[in-house]
């Protein structure tokens, strides 16, 4: 065959697989319909049929579906491209999986390859800056995605890495503090409870109070937010969620600064924001508030999952439905 003839035959076969991944759904949500489980797109259309005895979210790109009792993954094409061997399958993150086959825990690639096996630890959990959380009997450690333990000594908590640091609690320490990926504790334990980094700030309780520090504090010992609230989350989309008394409102990245919130406390219960929109919780139903506080669909729902790639999941009735960033069904609740 001339160069030529090789050269376009290449080029054919880059466009087909291109036409091909162009035709796959950017984004798929779980439904069930008749007691079995498929997948919808953004206009409500089944895009894989409901021949499932479970299904969970996608998460790059591959979701984990029960068959016969077993899990496997199903991509968005509606392939099966790793077989139900697994008696517990988690989504994949950083190219990797949390599952448990024939007892045994461990991490598969997107091959459905064992990568890392994990089978001396109870409880494995997803990898997060490149680190996961392995626990048994008390005890935890950080796997990295070599298999290896990543400290010498283990800790009683471990919680994911984020922004370079991992909250941890020492063996028979109360308090919890902030290590770096060399072990070397950055911030030293001295906190009732403590949250991940994100967009440079940490939640921290001292004293049943919460407030917020930066990754300088381990030097400075000065507080980037001050400790004032009764309950705090981590920052999602520039906002995080705050209790003051019995009511849940929101601060931003400036609130050390000005002192104001940007969402005065006056929900039951609020979760972090996601495309745009908070679940807020008004007696015992649920809607959404916009990044204004303004209530944008109202309190309805027995329960609701957070917005994502525009749809929100929301039970009605016993139901599971999806509905749109205004609030129209694009899925009626059906079981």
């Amino acid at each position: 065959m001339k160069k030529r003839d090789i050269a376009g035959l290449t080029i054919l076969m880059a466009l087909f697989v291109i036409l091909a991944k162009a035709k796959e759904p950017s984004a798929l949500f779980p439904v069930k319909q008749n007691g079995q489980w498929g997948y919808i797109d953004r206009k409500g259309k089944m895009a894989i049929e409901p021949i499932f005895n479970g299904a969970e979210d996608f998460s790059e790109g591959l979701a984990p579906v029960k068959i016969r009792g077993k899990y496997g993954y199903v991509a968005l094409g509606g392939k099966i491209v790793i077989d139900a061997v697994f008696d517990e399958a988690g989504a994949f993150s950083e190219g990797l999986a949390a599952v448990k086959k024939d007892g045994d825990n461990g991490y598969i690639d997107p091959t459905g390859r064992m990568a890392i096996n994990a089978g001396q630890w109870d409880k494995i959990f997803p990898f997060s800056d490149g680190l996961a959380a392995v626990g048994s009997q008390g005890l935890c450690n950080y796997l990295d995605r070599d298999g290896v333990l990543k400290f010498k000594d283990p800790f009683s908590v471990c919680g994911g890495f984020s922004e370079g640091l991992g909250r941890v609690k020492k063996i028979g320490d109360q308090n919890c503090g902030y290590l770096d990926r060399s072990g070397a504790f950055t911030i030293r334990p001295m906190f009732e409870q403590c949250g991940s980094f994100s967009r440079g700030l940490a939640p921290v309780r001292i004293s049943g109070k919460w407030g917020y520090i930066d990754p300088t504090y381990g030097k400075t010992g000065k507080m980037a937010m001050m400790v004032e609230f009764d309950e705090a989350g981590e920052f999602s989309e520039g906002l995080a969620r705050v209790r003051v008394g019995q009511k849940w409102g929101f601060i931003d990245l400036d609130y050390g600064k000005t002192n104001r919130k940007a969402i005065e406390p006056g929900f039951d219960y609020a979760y972090p924001f996601s495309d745009g929109r908070s679940r807020i919780k008004s007696g015992d139903k649920f809607g959404f508030i916009n990044r204004f506080g303004t209530i944008v669909i109202k309190p309805q729902f027995e329960s609701v999952l957070d917005f994502k790639d525009e749809l929100a999941r929301v039970e009605f009735q016993g139901k599971i439905g999806y509905i749109n960033d205004q609030g129209k069904y694009v899925w009626e609740p059906s079981e």
